[in-house]
């Protein structure tokens, strides 16, 4: 994958920058979209631009898997990452908790698309490039490979 040319920190700076800020002070998650424009996160990685797309933020989570902290920058990934080393999250916090967080904030507010995308990467462990799909395209590849049953009871939780 070609690294941005608008972004002129390291590989590393740009993964721990990625990792600090998708979990603000608080413990909380920060979602990709809010990031993407976030002028702090912007300069922190050296990005001479306006704002970034999601799915570029999501090629870099999986793309700089191999840099140190090594791992795919997925919610597990933070959860123990800011459990473990940052203690942003406290010890009593369990992943559940953590994960349900966003999905309880994102109720009602997220288009079809986003939740489409969500479930992709939550449940199936992609990060698919869905940009030149309608969503009844992206409707039905969930389906298929979720199965309708399956598909339909998450998309009841997010």
């Amino acid at each position: 994958m070609a690294f941005e040319k608008k972004i002129f920190a390291t590989k590393k700076e740009l993964k721990l920058a990625l990792i600090n800020f998708f979990v603000d002070e608080s413990g909380r998650k920060v979602s990709k979209y809010k990031l993407r424009k976030d002028k702090e996160f912007l300069r922190a990685i050296k990005y001479k631009g306006v704002l970034l797309s999601s799915g570029t933020i999501s090629n870099y989570c999986k793309s700089l898997e191999n840099i140190e902290p090594v791992g795919i920058i997925n919610e597990q990934f933070l959860f123990d990452y800011h459990k473990n080393i940052t203690k942003r999250i406290s010890q009593e916090t369990t992943f559940e908790q953590f994960s349900k967080n966003k999905l309880a904030q994102g109720k009602g507010f997220m288009s079809d698309r986003s939740r489409y995308l969500m479930i992709a990467e939550k449940y199936l462990g992609i990060y698919p490039d869905f940009s030149h799909y309608e969503d009844t395209v992206i409707k039905k590849y969930l389906i298929t490979m979720l199965g309708k049953d399956e598909f339909d009871k998450i998309l009841l939780e997010v």
